[in-house]
């Protein structure tokens, strides 16, 4: 498994509720185990078809409930990734990023920069969803985190 991940920090303010996933490869055999708790989609581009789908296990987001809704809704979600398929993890502030004009990103924008450099594997991934964002964004102001994680099966 090969794996890129590129990041920036925001402050959470205290009324905030927080989403995350977490992703567990065993790099040998391609398996996988995931869950997100609110987070938004994970991308998953399958080599063999050159297909992009979206990984939405069901999950609640850490703090909106203090009693056991989060054990029942938040499930594991198993797969397994085969040769050249390519995965993009993302905060929400990447779709939510915003140009000077206050349109959004999106997640159209989004999958469109991922599926164009899947292909070529997890670094060109970061590259490309990153420069698709600045230039959408241009010199506007940062309103949240941008974190990406991708990652290939090699």
């Amino acid at each position: 498994i090969s794996l890129g991940l590129v990041g920036s920090e925001m402050c959470i303010r205290d009324s905030m509720f927080i989403s995350m996933a977490y992703l567990i490869l065993d790099g040998a055999n391609g398996r996988a185990v995931m869950a997100r708790a609110g987070h938004d989609p994970t991308f998953w581009y399958h080599k063999a078809t050159g297909q992009v789908t979206m990984l939405k296990p069901a999950g609640l987001a850490v703090g909106l409930d203090s009693g056991d809704a989060f054990e029942r809704v938040t499930v594991d979600y198993e797969f397994t990734l085969e040769p050249g398929d390519c995965l993009l993890l993302h905060t929400d502030g990447v779709k939510e990023a915003q140009n000077a004009n206050e349109d959004e990103f999106g997640m159209a924008r989004m999958n469109e920069a991922f599926r164009s450099s899947a292909e070529m594997g997890a670094e060109s991934v970061l590259q490309s969803v990153q420069s698709a964002l600045k230039q959408f964004t241009g010199d506007a102001a940062q309103m949240d985190d941008i974190t990406l994680v991708a990652l290939e099966k090699r």
